[in-house]
């Protein structure tokens, strides 16, 4: 990218991550604290963690994780009890 790409690749920047570190240096902070910046961004959060939950809810990890039950069936402890011990 541009005139140095090996420096990107050298100091391993996220261009996102320089771009926020530059704007806040140069105060886009006075942007981004007022009230409707924050509910859009808030919203946004909001929005993303609702649709996160809802993909986790479609598709549990118990169906990608084939469970095997691989103890001894004559053991007379409980699950609680075999974990402490």
């Amino acid at each position: 990218m541009g005139l140095f790409p090996e420096l990107w690749q050298l100091l391993d920047i996220h261009y996102w991550n320089f771009f926020l570190v530059i704007g806040l240096t140069f105060g886009i902070d006075k942007i981004l604290n007022n009230q409707t910046a924050e509910f859009i961004i808030d919203s946004a959060g909001g929005l993303f963690l609702l649709w996160m939950g809802w993909g986790m809810s479609k598709n549990p990890v118990g169906s990608a994780i084939p469970i095997i039950d691989k103890s001894n069936a004559e053991s007379k402890r409980g699950p609680i009890s075999a974990g402490i011990i």
